[in-house]
């Protein structure tokens, strides 16, 4: 887990949320899409 923010007792909840989600397997960052419709469609498109 990252640590607390320098010089606070606050943690960053965006990179606490990206670590689990990198732990868990899920895609992080760039490769995760931020519109799923459009990801349906386009695997809809390619056949899957």
């Amino acid at each position: 887990m990252p640590g607390a923010i320098p010089g606070t007792q606050r943690w960053d909840r965006k990179a606490i949320d990206w670590y689990l989600d990198r732990a868990s397997g899920l895609p992080t960052g760039a490769t995760a899409s931020s519109d799923p419709l459009a990801d349906w469609l386009a695997s809809k498109r390619a056949g899957r």
